[in-house]
């Protein structure tokens, strides 16, 4: 599959995640602030994750880091790289309209988040 449609798959998934995340735990995550409309936020803030993890993955092909095993690049590269991309998101959330209540919620985001990008990534290479 080519970059740019993974790249845009995943980011309408971590949309939609964010955007759930917040109807299901209102008092946890907060979208949207008084400039920025929850939809337009969910929209940024996604693209922001998106791009953070993928830049993060970058990073480590560039160190040397290889990750053979699919459940070693869901724990060990991809539970970290949500939870530190939500983190800091959340922590610059004038800029983009997501808010956690604390790191908690985010590691617990970034799991949730890790495995159902793991189950669509396998969907998405099955139907390739």
């Amino acid at each position: 599959m080519r970059k740019p449609v993974a790249l845009l798959i995943f980011w309408m998934l971590n949309c939609i995640i964010l955007y759930v995340a917040s109807v299901i735990f209102p008092q946890s995550y907060e979208l949207g602030t008084y400039r920025i409309s929850e939809l337009s936020s969910a929209i940024f803030a996604g693209f922001s994750w998106t791009a953070l993890v993928w830049i993060g993955k970058q990073i480590l092909k560039r160190f040397g880091v290889k990750l053979a095993k699919e459940k070693e690049r869901v724990v060990y590269y991809y539970i970290p790289a949500n939870f530190i991309a939500l983190w800091l998101i959340s922590r610059f959330s004038y800029f983009f309209g997501f808010g956690i209540v604390s790191f908690w919620w985010a590691l617990l985001l970034g799991v949730a988040a890790a495995f159902l990008q793991f189950g669509v990534w396998r969907l998405v290479k099955k139907g390739k």
